[in-house]
């Protein structure tokens, strides 16, 4: 739909300029023409290119603009254009007089008419930014995956109606619609997604009786395809009655008879051909705060040892890229140059243990085996580096 946003230095007539005033790269005519043809959105762009290519220009414009500048697009940070659409908007008045001083943004300054266009794609696109900050961090996993799309292409379909005529905007609703749509179709390669709604208290099937109301074939799939992933990697072969309250659950010494009579007294028996992921899904759906966190209550991981196991496996991926990413990224603070020979294994493992450290709490234990309280931990911040340095 549009050029790309970062300009590439290339042999020939086309080769990007330096500003000679600045030391700044800035596009090529025939860069510049591209995005004009674009349109509205494209105009912005030259004209924040434009600027902030030269020192010199960007402060003439913070001159009339309370000191706020421009943001530009790039094509690998998340709704750049959503957030360069929406401050332009905000200073919309400051970037029509700074054109109207600049013989080289002639044909790229903005009509009335553009200025309404661009406020269309920003309203349409603030719903993606949204989505984005409801799936960013550690916190958030693939179980939302599914229910973005939903939301997404409920806007879709909305504006697939109100922008049906409209020259600028349908052609654009389309190509998203598109893209969403066969994103959403890969989905169904892998049955996580579904399965780690299904996994979730508050939503079980019920999401996907309503979401998916008038595609009962889709659900019968899914039915099938979760169930698989069941029985093939979690369930276990020969269920017996007393393993679900042994599994998982270590029963602490027994200190006298009571306590050993009180033990017997609250054994219990479950069917011999009970199912933990059909008796978790005949139950009524319940609010929780955590999803996980409700999985690793005893009572959970009394119940269903097995399938807690499933639900903590696909609750514990990422709903984007963006926090394994991040991980990655602090790899290089680990690899200094007096560190440089550290091996796969021992990068790997101080990684882990960066970000159980981070995110969670843990019990540290010393070489002699002294157990560190987490309290104490989280108290002094100095003790948790030591360790780290001793990795």
């Amino acid at each position: 739909m549009f050029p790309k946003t970062a300009p590439v230095e290339a042999p020939g007539k086309n080769k990007v300029k330096k500003d000679t005033t600045s030391g700044y790269i800035k596009p090529s005519e025939s860069e510049i023409l591209k995005w004009r043809k674009a349109g509205p959105l494209g105009k912005l762009h030259n004209i924040v290119v434009f600027i902030r290519c030269s020192p010199q220009r960007m402060q003439r414009f913070k001159e009339i603009s309370e000191k706020k500048g421009l943001l530009r697009d790039n094509d690998t940070r998340w709704n750049s254009k959503y957030y360069m659409t929406a401050r332009a908007i905000e200073l919309a008045d400051q970037i029509d007089y700074f054109c109207s001083k600049e013989k080289d943004l002639k044909l790229d300054s903005l009509s009335d008419q553009d200025w309404a266009e661009l406020k269309k794609v920003c309203n349409f696109l603030e719903s993606f930014a949204d989505a984005t900050k409801a799936t960013e961090g550690h916190a958030h996993t693939i179980d939302r995956t599914l229910p973005i799309m939903d939301f997404l292409l409920g806007k879709f379909e909305a504006a697939r109606i109100e922008y049906g005529s409209d020259a600028f905007m349908a052609p654009c609703i389309e190509a998203g619609w598109a893209k969403l749509d066969a994103y959403y179709t890969l989905t169904e390669r892998s049955s996580a997604y579904v399965a780690a709604i299904v996994l979730s208290p508050h939503r079980k099937w019920h999401y996907f009786d309503v979401a998916w109301e008038g595609h009962p074939e889709w659900i019968d799939s899914s039915k099938t395809a979760v169930e698989r992933l069941w029985k093939s990697r979690y369930a276990p072969f020969a269920k017996t009655a007393e393993s679900p309250a042994h599994v998982l659950v270590d029963k602490p010494p027994v200190r006298n008879s009571f306590l050993a009579w009180e033990d017997e007294q609250e054994d219990f028996e479950l069917p011999a051909q009970f199912d933990e992921y059909q008796n978790y899904i005949s139950a009524p759906r319940m609010k929780v705060k955590d999803v996980r966190k409700w999985w690793l209550e005893d009572t959970q991981q009394t119940l269903y040892p097995n399938l807690s196991k499933m639900a903590l496996d696909l609750l514990s991926i990422p709903a984007m890229s963006a926090e394994p990413e991040r991980l990655f990224s602090d790899t290089k603070i680990t690899l200094q140059d007096r560190r440089n020979r550290l091996g796969i294994s021992i990068i790997e493992a101080i990684e882990c243990i960066k970000s159980w450290s981070n995110s969670h709490k843990v019990a540290w234990v010393d070489d002699v085996g002294l157990t560190l309280d987490t309290a104490i931990i989280e108290e002094d911040e100095q003790v948790s580096s030591n360790i780290m340095s001793l990795i």
